[in-house]
């Protein structure tokens, strides 16, 4: 139950989330296009204390998983013991990695920020996600090209249906990194490659590569009987 709230109208919309890349320079390599988050779509999910000390990409997961609760009709924190979450990703936070590494390369040992390094371990979109939404059951994180969230959701399915856990926040969440952006274009790895118009078209005769792209999309998942006991949408 739960986590479409925000992607039906997309989808419905016909609008492409892709476009010119514009937030940072990409002169010099053969890429231009990408799918980004703009800055103000998550002031109305993430408060501006969250804002201020959660990554870009934690903001990301917790977004979606706020998204996904409500859609399944279930409140923060209100049934936290029971709810787990299981979080895909390809990459996981690489902004914070390159800054955490930069402040070493720049300063040494002093320029190590303990206040950066917490996010650079792959777990950080989990813990931050589970903490502010109150979900105290297992917390897992997968890692995959491509498939990342894909495989979340599959493991947080099994997870409900052996019963080690009542319900499950699962999905993917990713972001786009300029530092890989650049090196994925320059090693030809994203359109367009092998020559040819850049665009993102995955089933198309014109297919030359993936676009890349950033954000998350959660999902509640529960036995069905539970979720007809309490009357979700389903």
């Amino acid at each position: 139950a739960g986590g479409f709230s925000a992607v039906g109208p997309m989808l419905e919309s016909a609008r492409s989330a892709v476009g010119p890349i514009r937030v940072f320079p990409v002169d010099g390599i053969g890429s231009r296009l990408g799918a980004l988050v703009s800055d103000g779509a998550l002031g109305a999910l993430v408060g501006r204390e969250e804002a201020r000390r959660l990554s870009r990409i934690c903001q990301f997961a917790l977004a979606a998983c706020r998204l996904a609760l409500r859609d399944a009709g279930l409140l923060p924190g209100g049934n936290g013991a029971a709810l787990g979450l299981v979080v895909g990703s390809e990459f996981g936070d690489l902004r914070s990695t390159e800054a955490f590494a930069a402040g070493y390369l720049k300063d040494g040992p002093v320029g190590l920020s303990p206040l950066i390094f917490p996010s650079t371990v792959m777990n950080t979109m989990a813990a931050s996600a589970s903490i502010a939404v109150g979900a105290r059951g297992s917390a897992v994180t997968v890692n995959q090209a491509t498939v990342g969230g894909e495989l979340a959701v599959a493991r947080a399915a099994s997870m409900v249906a052996t019963g080690r856990l009542s319900s499950a926040l699962a999905g993917g969440v990713d972001e786009i990194c300029p530092t890989l952006y650049r090196m994925l274009a320059t090693l030809g790895a994203i359109s367009p490659m092998g020559g040819g118009a850049e665009g993102c078209w995955p089933f198309d005769r014109r297919h030359n590569g993936p676009v890349k792209g950033e954000g998350a999309t959660f999902v509640v998942l529960e036995p069905l009987e539970a979720a007809l006991r309490r009357g979700a949408a389903i």
